[in-house]
């Protein structure tokens, strides 16, 4: 299936890198439409910001390295209506038409139009990159960009039995919800303002793109349609939204938003925040753990989803993680459709009735909250402890991405993340729980690094360094390129 950055879901900068750019398309906008008077500085305005939006859009696309990768603008004008949140609503149809127009006639972008198959579905017109804008693109490189601030952080949704669509609700007006927004309008804009990149050689970028994990699809005519479409990576996606279930503002309420929660976790030890690596601490057993704490019972010893299935430590790394998975999907799972997929079978070695056994057997006083969609509340309680843990350190000028059980910091400050998770828990429940902690560079009980590097040095038929490909692998690097691109601005370094 094909990626594409659907132009309702575009950020946009605080200042643009292509001002220059939009002033030359205006003259072009102005003789497309056949209109001899000048434009109204109304008119002129609406143009500006349509220009952006589809420069803006276009440099995603350029940016995220995905092959292929293209902006979706609907060329129909039922697409396009004020006020409504499943349509365009922050500009006009002919105001963009007008400005994809006359960047088409400039020869900066390839236009595959859209078309219709019935009177409420269809394709949208993609558009990519070229001539003198892909050369402007190409001159820039990948570049930080400030963000302007998102401003629905917090989001209450209600989901349909019979269509199997989600939809938004109003966000109740309370002063819990107000607090809930204020403080994560304070941990946006403080990440806004971070530089959080993915230190991986540069062809790294496009094997990540082909194993970039799905999510929703609204690239349709019917805006409330949707399907599944494969993820891009786009760096600029760092503020998050607190998103509320089931009509509730005590369902769900986990963060979501930042792209680091979209990659494949092999490719989570490689992050960084402002040029530093980072160290992931987790939370261990954390739904199991408060499934107990929730009922004021006593939690088992050892590993919540040791279930005796694994001997060796290597057993337990293949093994651990689909116990889990399966754990907390049961949980959830309402109507007991959760299955494993064959090749987790065959990795256990148990079928779905046998691991369902085993975790009851070991979680008897809790297995009546499996199959009742308890996942919900707990994810409301982790979510609680989450903003508690990233206003912690907030306050101590310390970024903190979040996994929703686990949080990523640099490395340097893996000490203050523990304290602040250990601070958090026990503030709800009275007690600490065990934590894990994942970087780059851990090694195993041999010293072999568990993790790869994937910055390989050049070495030369004599096995000495080059120097000059070290050199030059450094300077075309992309993280570095964007990182770089961070400290000028915000450091003027």
């Amino acid at each position: 299936m094909k990626k594409t950055i659907f132009i309702k879901k575009v950020l946009l900068p605080k200042k643009s890198l292509f001002q220059d750019l939009i002033v030359q398309l205006l003259p072009q906008i102005n003789a497309l439409t056949g209109r001899k008077n000048t434009p109204s500085a109304s008119t002129k305005q609406k143009r500006i910001f349509a220009a952006k939006l589809v420069i803006e859009g276009l440099y995603r696309c350029f940016c995220s390295h995905s092959y292929g990768i293209s902006l979706a603008v609907p060329h129909h004008s039922n697409a396009y209506k004020s006020g409504d949140e499943n349509k365009i609503n922050q500009v006009g149809y002919r105001v963009i038409l007008s400005v994809i127009d006359a960047m088409d006639a400039l020869g900066w972008v390839d236009r595959v139009m859209g078309y219709r198959t019935s009177e409420d579905a269809g394709e949208t017109t993609e558009l990519r990159p070229s001539g003198a804008l892909l050369e402007e693109f190409k001159k820039v490189g990948i570049a930080w960009q400030e963000m302007d601030l998102i401003s629905d952080v917090i989001v209450r949704r209600n989901y349909d039995e019979e269509t199997k669509k989600k939809y938004k609700q109003n966000i109740p007006k309370s002063d819990v919800v107000r607090s809930m927004g204020a403080n994560l309008r304070k941990i946006n804009k403080f990440l806004s303002k971070q530089c959080i990149c993915l230190m991986i050689a540069n062809e790294n970028f496009q094997r990540l793109d082909g194993e970039m994990t799905f999510g929703q699809r609204k690239t349709l005519y019917d805006f409330k349609y949707e399907g599944k479409f494969p993820r891009y990576l786009d760096l600029t996606m760092v503020q998050l939204r607190r998103i509320f279930s089931r009509n509730s503002m005590k369902l769900g309420g986990r963060f979501y938003g930042g792209w680091w929660q979209f990659i494949p976790k092999k490719y989570r030890v490689h992050i960084t925040i402002n040029f530093m690596p980072t160290r992931e601490v987790d939370y261990s057993g954390l739904h199991p753990y408060m499934m107990y704490h929730l009922d004021n019972l006593p939690p088992p010893e050892g590993d919540m989803y040791d279930i005796g299935i694994w001997k060796t430590d290597a057993e337990r790394a293949r093994k651990r993680p689909i116990v889990k998975e399966f754990f907390n999907a049961i949980v959830n799972d309402e109507y007991g459709e959760y299955q494993l997929a064959k090749e987790d079978k065959k990795i256990l070695g148990l079928s779905n009735k046998q691991l369902r056994e085993k975790l009851a057997h070991k979680h008897h006083l809790i297995s009546h909250r499996f199959n009742s969609g308890y996942g919900l509340t707990l994810q409301y309680e982790d979510s609680k402890i989450a903003e508690r843990v990233m206003l912690i350190l907030l306050k101590q000028g310390i970024a903190c991405l979040p996994m929703h059980d686990s949080f990523i910091v640099q490395a340097i400050e893996g000490a203050k993340v523990i304290a602040a998770m250990n601070q958090s828990y026990k503030e709800r429940f009275g007690i600490e729980i065990d934590l894990k902690s994942t970087f780059l560079f851990d090694s195993d009980e041999q010293g072999k690094r568990k993790h790869s590097i994937q910055l390989p040095l050049q070495i030369d038929k004599n096995g000495v360094v080059d120097r000059a490909a070290l050199y030059k692998m450094h300077s075309e690097n992309l993280h570095n390129q964007f990182c770089i691109s961070w400290q000028r601005k915000v450091l003027g370094t």
